[in-house]
């Protein structure tokens, strides 16, 4: 017989269900009650404060992915609002005490030993998949910066002096341009095929 029980943290309606040849899933029967986990006051004084980890190690050889978190959100054929895979919401409520940063996503990469990569290291890999039949309204951006709340951004990328992503170069007519937008204005940056 499956093994089916209600088990849960505020979750009265939350299904646990283990059946053979089917994944484990923790399912909410409400759907205005989403499965919270952590969701608690943490008061502890040293080290950090994680609500969740999750770290599959791969222990065998194989040429398979390993992916640490994978979520779809999916729509079935259906009007919806915004389709969002991962929202972050770092929220510092209002108040005097100082923080050290606020970071929505961070990307820590690390490769290590004599290991031999042969494909890209990436903190971000995007790919689009549109159809030529879908009508987009708006524009297919790779990033867009909303119109700022209350304080405008400074400055659209921030290179550290050991980034290594800025080159100097004799002045030189660009021969390639990347066109990013402001508002309703178009732009380009500028860039060239070789160092002068």
């Amino acid at each position: 017989m499956p093994s089916v029980a209600n088990v849960g943290l505020f979750a009265a309606r939350t299904l646990w269900e283990n059946r053979p040849g089917f994944n484990p899933r923790w399912n909410t029967h409400n759907e205005q009650r989403p499965i919270q986990l952590n969701r608690a006051d943490y008061t502890r004084t040293a080290g950090s404060c994680i609500g969740v980890q999750i770290g599959p190690n791969q222990t065998v050889a194989n040429t398979n992915d390993i992916i640490g978190c994978e979520i779809r959100a999916r729509s079935a054929a259906v009007e919806t609002g915004a389709l969002i895979a991962v929202k972050g919401e770092p929220n510092a409520a209002s108040g005097t005490a100082a923080l050290t940063a606020a970071r929505s996503f961070e990307s820590n990469i690390t490769v290590k030993g004599t290991r031999t990569v042969s494909g890209h290291v990436s903190a971000l890999r995007t790919f689009l998949d549109v159809d030529s039949t879908v009508t987009v309204s708006g524009f297919k951006s790779v990033i867009v910066v909303a119109t700022p709340n209350v304080s405008a951004w400074n400055y659209f990328a921030h290179f550290e002096a050991s980034s290594g992503l800025v080159a100097t170069n004799a002045d030189r007519a660009a021969t390639h341009v990347i066109p990013i937008r402001s508002g309703s204005t178009n732009l380009w940056l500028l860039a060239t095929d070789a160092l002068a």
